[in-house]
C-alpha cells in the first residue's frame, strides 16, 4: 500500500471547509483527476454515506464507490473507496489555522487490487502525482471560496 500525506492551509473556517470536503460529491469540482462525482444516498452526512466518483487514470474512466467510515464534524472524515482494481482510504483532518482559516491534513492510502497489484510498485510516482494534483486543486478551490 502506498501512503501519501499532504497539508494545506486555506482561508475558509473549519466548519465550512469540513462541510465542503466531507461531501465527496464535490470532488469533481476540485480534483482534476475526477471527471464526475455524485452522492448515492440522501439524508444528513454521516457514517455509511456513499458516493460514486469517476476517476480518469491512464486514459480510462474508473468508477470508485466511496463510503464514509468515520466522521467527526468539523474535525475528521475517513472515506474508503473501492473499485474493480482499486482500494483507497482517505483520512482527512481539519483544525483551526493560526491567524484564521483551516489547516487540512489529507492522508491517502492507495492500493491496487487483484492482478493489478503486481504493478503497484511501479505506480507509486503516478499515485503521488494524483494526490498532489488533488491537494493543489482543493487548496485552489477553497482559497477561491474564502475570497468570495
Amino acid at each position: 500500500m502506498a501512503r501519501f500525506t499532504r497539508r494545506i492551509e486555506v482561508p475558509t473556517p473549519p466548519e465550512e471547509t469540513f462541510a465542503y470536503v466531507a461531501d465527496f460529491s464535490t470532488t469533481s469540482a476540485w480534483d482534476p483527476g475526477i471527471s464526475d462525482a455524485r452522492r448515492l444516498d440522501d439524508g444528513p452526512l454521516g457514517e455509511g454515506c456513499r458516493f460514486e466518483v469517476v476517476s480518469t487514470f491512464g486514459g480510462r474512466q474508473i468508477p470508485v464507490t466511496y463510503t464514509i467510515t468515520s466522521i467527526r464534524p468539523s474535525e475528521r472524515v475517513v472515506l474508503e473507496g473501492i473499485g474493480d482494481r482499486f482500494r483507497g482510504v482517505d483520512d482527512i483532518r481539519f483544525s483551526p489555522a493560526e491567524g484564521g482559516g483551516t489547516r487540512v491534513q489529507y492522508v491517502a492510502d492507495l492500493r491496487l487490487r487483484g492482478i493489478a497489484r503486481i504493478a503497484e510498485p511501479f505506480m507509486r510516482s503516478r499515485f503521488e502525482q494524483v494526490v498532489e494534483d488533488g491537494a493543489r486543486g482543493l487548496e485552489r478551490t477553497l482559497r477561491a471560496r474564502g475570497t468570495s
